[in-house]
């Protein structure tokens, strides 16, 4: 309750924690300038700044039975027969007349006094330091409830003092609220200290965009609160909005409900479960005008007040348990209340605080099943927030609520059952224009619901109209309008609409009648060609049926037409007109009744597999046997048109009929065709049939016996068998397989079977026979074998390597992933004789020599070295022939001298064959200088010389080059 500083007159304020109704109001007057009010029982107590007096009040009136001197203490409490006065560090107990009867002090540290409240045997106080501090008055204050100075205040900065102190009705929650410094407004903080748990928390109301004015304690509720919001900062305004919150045991706030306050002069007084306690000073703005009590139901106890004893109590559980989360024990309480009325109050709760999932245990309390089927379908497959919207919606129809639940479904966007709603309560004009927003796909169902309550209550035209929009009116407003009589405005409706369907509509109504020719020409306007024929036919007019069928061609009609024939006894044109229809089935059969084998093949073959059948059994029995096999085949029955061929020995028939075999037809018949084909002598067909039937060691010996080539597709069935074997067995099959290939010089299919058995060796040296060049290295890359890369180099090596750099290169790369250094070294020692041999280049053969060195230096064996040394001492050579080629121009002398050594030197050594200096090119060096210098003597000397040693001179000297020598000599040659 709030105490109004600065105001003469009285203002109302809490009874010993229970709120009163007071049914007369009395005015107390006084001449101080009161600033703070307390009551109880008959007892009023008004005080200022100077003094305190005290009013006893009676039915009859009032009067001051005691003034004592306030001292400039601003706290004053009365209860029971006790005075309580805030003096500094002091609290004075006084009786009603003054005396002073006790007194408690508090210490400096906790500061002066600044509020107090008095609740049942409860006093608590606060202090300028923000401490309080608990006693029980029945102990007259022998000891605190809270040790030490206290608690302290978990005050925030900016909190200047406190505003009001209040405390529960049983002492276990404390409550205050504070004003900021530099500023009169109080804060929208709510401070709360816990007894029990010994604990502070704190509530700030302003992440709501509330402003917390005033605050009580329930008088019987201990652990309900009420606060009352303002609208500005400062509270000047009044109070705007109450609401009521319950703390759990956590010191967490659940709200209960709020109530709205419209009056700009009210305030809060005070709350008793269920209600809160309002004062209004109206609106007049008067200082005399007498303000007016109220009290507002507010919680789960709203339109059941008067409930008492343990269902009032059970009820008072259920709200707090279903608020602060306690499910299972909330509808453990909830199945002990049977009253169907208060049932249905705890509902309209339940929909308000959305708690929903109580409505169903209420319902079913009640014995209401399909108010909880109603519940149970509204939350069936939709996403959270909508199943919660669709069941509150579903909870307020069972209560009656129409209109919160028209809210729900909106919210929830439920259109569907909002236009359910709206059709069931007969708003049908809402129902289409939700339809035409905002479910589109319903409007036709709407448009037609409405139309056939229209057409219930007699409103023909409208609906007609509705039966239009709903698209179904093609049926419909011909059933209403002949149902009720009203033939001529039926047939005005159709010509008037000249739609087909209504025309067929009539056209069936005229046949019906006997109106044929009425009915005629509405089937025309309907375009229904085949009920024109059909009439037609039933007059006997089929010269006028076969007319309009040669002219439509239309299916029907000329079936239709084909079984009249029939009829009559015209086979051969009924055929023909089944078949013109496309019911070629139907012409078979009738073919097959009369015995009319000619057309009967062709019609067989364009119908269904039945009919092949039939028509392969009938050709069968006549001995017709190929057109028996054939439609055997095209029917599916392979076993059958085999057994024809086998019988009547059909081998064409039964090649034609393998052709069309595979690995998945029935390996018994694939080996009859196998063995029937063997036996005349087609090997390849029947090695394909013995092997897709599972036979593949018998196919593989008639291929080794006969010859057949192995082509990729038998390769294919092989391996596809094979691999079903234990994996030895295959293996030794693949292998074999292989080898045979690779006779037959499928050298590639070789290669791939050898890779499946394994043996990526001779894989590899099939391949290699192929001459397939990219397929070789392609291959030795992906194995990344060391041997397969020395092989794929080998391969190499046998083609023009030396004038193609690419396949050079290649070689390279093969020793190299194969670590092959030897064989790497081996390979350069050969580029370098072919430069000799071929090109005299000794220079590039110098550089392969020395890359053959270097390879060679990395080998790891016992006859490296002797290599190393004999490498080395021909690199040795080479390098001093080529420095003296280059001394040819510059030294002469020094290019004969180093010639001449050498040519020493090399006649005393043992070549062995190995690539070195060839000594012809030392010869052919000195000749060419002399012939240069024009010393033909010199030169004749050593053409003869080179051709003592037996070396041939025009492998090494230009032949024009000896001619001209032996000429200038007188010599000539033998030819």
């Amino acid at each position: 309750m709030e105490r109004h500083k600065n105001r003469k007159g009285l203002c109302f304020k809490r009874n010993g924690g229970h709120a009163q109704r007071y049914e007369n109001v009395q005015i107390l007057s006084s001449s101080m300038a009161i600033i703070g009010i307390d009551i109880w029982d008959c007892y009023a107590l008004l005080w200022s700044e100077s003094n305190a007096d005290i009013f006893q009040i009676t039915e009859t009136g009032h009067h001051v039975i005691c003034s004592i001197p306030a001292l400039g203490s601003r706290c004053f409490i009365l209860h029971q027969s006790y005075i309580l006065k805030a003096q500094g560090f002091t609290i004075e107990v006084l009786d009603l007349q003054g005396v002073l009867k006790y007194k408690v002090e508090l210490s400096e540290p906790q500061g002066q006094i600044v509020a107090l409240d008095v609740c049942q045997e409860f006093l608590v106080a606060a202090t300028e330091k923000f401490f309080i501090q608990m006693w029980k008055l029945d102990d007259e204050f022998k000891c605190s409830l809270l040790p030490g100075f206290g608690r302290k205040i978990p005050s925030p900065s900016g909190m200047c003092s406190i505003d009001s102190l209040l405390c529960n009705y049983n002492g276990t929650k404390v409550s205050l609220l504070a004003r900021v410094e530099e500023s009169e407004r109080v804060d929208s903080m709510l401070y709360i200290y816990d007894t029990i748990l010994d604990k502070f928390c704190t509530h700030d109301f302003r992440v709501q965009g509330k402003f917390l004015v005033s605050h009580f304690w329930d008088s019987e509720q201990f652990h309900q609160l009420a606060c009352g919001f303002a609208l500005d900062k400062d509270g000047s305004c009044g109070v705007i909005e109450i609401v009521t919150y319950l703390l759990h045991t956590d010191l967490q706030v659940f709200k209960q409900d709020k109530v709205d306050i419209i009056s700009k002069k009210a305030g809060l007084m005070g709350k008793c479960e269920p209600y809160v306690y309002l004062y209004d000073y109206g609106s007049s703005g008067e200082e005399s005008s007498l303000p007016s009590i109220k009290k507002v139901s507010t919680g789960i106890l709203v339109s059941m007040e008067k409930l008492d004893g343990k269902i009032r109590e059970d009820v008072i559980d259920f709200g707090h348990l279903a608020l602060t989360g306690r499910d299972f024990e909330a509808f453990k309480v909830l199945e002990s209340i049977k009253d169907a009325t208060i049932l249905k109050r705890i509902v309209r709760y339940c929909l308000k605080r959305d708690l929903n999932k109580f409505a169903a245990q209420c319902f079913a309390n009640m014995g209401r099943a399909y108010a909880i089927s109603a519940i149970t379908d509204a939350g069936h497959d939709m996403s959270n927030i909508q199943n919660k919207r669709a069941i509150a919606a579903a909870i307020a129809l069972q209560l009656g609520r129409v209109a919160d639940a028209e809210k729900e479904y909106m919210e929830c966007k439920r259109f569907d059952l909002l236009i359910n709603l709206y059709q069931t309560c007969g708003l049908w004009e809402k129902a289409i224009e939700v339809a035409s927003k905002y479910d589109h796909v319903n409007l036709n169902n709407v448009h037609h619901a409405f139309a056939k309550h229209l057409e219930a209550i007699g409103d023909v035209q409208t609906a007609i109209y509705h039966y239009e929009s709903s698209n179904t009116h093609r049926y419909e407003v011909p059933r209403m309008l002949h149902s009720i009589g009203n033939v001529d405005d039926l047939k005005k409706y159709v010509e008037d609409k000249r739609d087909p369907a209504l025309h067929r509509w009539w056209a069936n109504y005229s046949e019906s009648k006997g109106m044929l020719q009425n009915a005629i020409d509405h089937y025309k306007l309907a375009g229904e060609v085949a009920s024109v024929v059909r009439v037609h036919c039933f007059l006997g007019d089929m010269e006028r049926a076969e007319n309009i069928v040669a002219e439509t061609c239309e299916p029907s009609a000329t079936f239709h037409l084909g079984q009249q024939y029939e009829k009559l006894g015209n086979i051969v044109r009924a055929m023909q007109l089944f078949a013109k229809a496309g019911r070629s089935d139907s012409a078979a059969n009738l073919a097959m009744k009369h015995g009319i084998d000619k057309e009967l093949l062709s019609l067989a073959l364009q119908g269904t597999k039945k009919t092949m059948l039939s028509s392969a059994k009938y050709f069968e029995e006549k001995g017709c046997c190929e057109e028996a096999v054939l439609l055997y085949q095209k029917g599916g029955d392979i076993e059958k048109a085999v057994d024809v061929c086998v019988h009547f020995q059909l081998y064409d028939a039964l090649r034609a009929i393998a052709d069309d075999l595979n690995e998945d037809t029935d390996p018994s018949i694939l080996a009859r065709c196998g063995d029937f084909l063997l036996s005349n002598k087609q090997y390849e067909k029947a090695t394909l049939l013995l092997i897709a039937a599972g036979q593949h060691r018998r196919a593989f010996e008639l291929c080794t016996h006969e010859g057949v080539q192995i082509t990729d597709k038998m390769m294919e069935l092989f391996s596809k068998q094979i691999s079903e074997e234990n994996m030895e067995d295959s293996k030794q099959l693949l292998a074999a397989l292989a080898e045979f290939c690779e006779s037959q010089g499928s050298f590639h299919l070789a290669c791939r079977t050898y890779t499946q058995a394994g043996d990526k060796i001779k894989a590899m040296k099939a391949l290699m026979k192929s001459g397939d060049t990219d397929k070789v290295l392609m291959y030795a890359n992906v194995s990344r074998q060391k041997q397969i890369y020395v092989l794929a180099a080998s391969y190499l090596q046998t083609l023009n390597w030396y004038h193609d750099a690419n396949i050079m290169k290649k070689i390279v790369q093969m020793y190299t992933k194969a670590a092959e250094m030897e064989l790497l070294a081996s390979f350069y020692e050969a580029c370098a004789q072919v430069e000799i041999d071929g090109f005299r280049d000794y220079e590039k053969a110098l550089g392969a020599m020395k890359e053959a060195l270097k390879f060679l230096s990395k080998v790891q064996s016992s006859s490296q070295n002797t290599k190393m040394l004999s490498l080395k001492l021909r690199i040795e050579e080479v390098e001093r022939f080529v420095q003296a080629r280059r001394l040819a121009k510059s030294d002469p002398n020094g290019m004969i001298s180093a010639c001449t050594c050498l040519l020493a030197e090399l006649g005393k050594q043992d070549r062995n064959g190995q690539a070195a200096l060839r000594i012809g090119d030392l010869y052919a060096l000195l000749i060419e200088y002399y012939y240069k210098e024009g010393n033909m003597t010199l030169a004749y000397q050593t053409l003869e010389t080179m051709d003592a040693h037996k070396l041939p001179l025009c492998d090494y000297v230009d032949q024009i080059i000896i001619d001209s020598v032996y000429q200038a000599n007188g010599v000539h040659m033998d030819l």
